[in-house]
């Protein structure tokens, strides 16, 4: 069986932060559609090499579904409205992701959580909690 080759910690954690420098640098020159496109094949980039590696995260998914919008919008829609309200897109993104995490791991428990969370009676109660008084 071969072994699949691990890129060093340091290279993906470049690869992780190089959407956001490409998007900084270039949005910074006022190159907005140079700053989302970019952003968006690094994101990819970086995608590529991470799920030859481990399962690609909830946060990943959400940084390159903000570059995807904000490409659409920059080059597709002419929008001149990113430049102006990119720190509220970019949160919005981030804050429904974590919201929408948090909601679906509260209604869809694990076998073991949905187990240990049942009520319990008689001798079998669990005492885990109590004061006793």
């Amino acid at each position: 069986m071969a072994e699949e080759k691990k890129s060093p910690g340091k290279l993906m954690a470049l690869l992780a932060f190089l959407p956001w420098l490409v998007y900084i640098f270039a949005s910074g020159g006022n190159h907005w559609g140079v700053a989302t496109a970019g952003g968006t094949i690094m994101c990819v980039v970086y995608l590529i090499a991470l799920s030859r590696q481990t399962t690609v995260k909830l946060m990943d998914w959400t940084t390159l579904a903000y570059f995807v919008t904000a490409s659409i919008l920059m080059i597709g829609l002419r929008s001149t409205a990113l430049p102006t309200y990119q720190v509220m897109v970019i949160w919005s993104f981030y804050a429904v992701a974590g919201w929408r995490r948090s909601w679906w791991a509260s209604r869809s428990p694990s076998p073991t959580r949905a187990r240990s969370n049942r009520p319990r009676s008689g001798i079998f109660r669990s005492s885990i909690g109590s004061t006793g008084l």
